[in-house]
Formats: C-alpha cells, structure tokens, sequence
C-alpha cells in the first residue's frame, strides 16, 4: 500500500535510511518533511519504502 507520511512513522523511517547505502547522506524523516511537498511511504509487513519531492 502506497500512503502519505505521518509524523508517527519517523522512527520506523529513520531506521529504514540507516539500513540503506546510497553513497551519500540521507536526512532524517522530520527534516524531510518539512521541506518535501509530498513524502509518501511503501508499506507491506511494515514500511519498505519512501518516496519525496521537494
């Protein structure tokens, strides 16, 4: 299921970029939202996947 971001999935966002090697820094999920225009989550079995644009 594809659903906007809520505040309350910060910490299980936080813990997914921790766990992913992009090659370059990752914000945190509070610093993304504010500044995104749209943060949506991937979730099945818990979250698997963000998505943003600014």
């Amino acid at each position: 299921m594809i659903r906007n971001y809520s505040p309350a999935d910060s910490e299980r966002i936080n813990e997914l970029f921790n766990t992913i090697d992009t090659g370059y820094e990752v914000e945190k999920a509070e610093e993304i939202e504010k500044s995104a225009g749209k943060f949506i989550l991937y979730e099945e079995d818990g979250v698997k996947g963000a998505a943003y644009a600014g």
